[in-house]
């Protein structure tokens, strides 16, 4: 069940806001985040725990619940907002592609 405060307009544009808030020294650094869309990233692995324990401490600390079973952990390929992101590149989702 989603759930709004009433009169509340926007409310994803306000949740948006609320994530940038919540990550917002670390955005465009080690993480990127879309509404409930969070990817962090990085090289090293031992960086990338740190990373990792970081985003989860500031959402939790927030109370934002966190679904820990939807969590993939060190993945060298992920879909993202219709991408394919990987060790090799970024490329699009064959299933977001429409033949003309």
């Amino acid at each position: 069940m989603l759930v709004t405060l009433f009169s509340l307009y926007n409310a994803p544009a306000t949740f948006q806001n609320y994530i940038n808030h919540v990550l917002y020294n670390a955005l465009n650094d080690y993480c990127t985040a879309y509404l409930n869309d969070v990817l962090v990233f990085s090289k090293i692995r031992a960086k990338h725990t740190k990373y990792i324990n970081e985003v989860i401490q500031r959402l939790g600390n927030t109370g934002l619940q966190i679904n820990i079973n939807k969590f993939k952990f060190y993945s060298t390929k992920t879909k993202y907002l219709g991408l394919i992101i990987s060790t090799n590149g970024i490329t699009m989702d064959p299933k977001k592609i429409q033949a003309l």
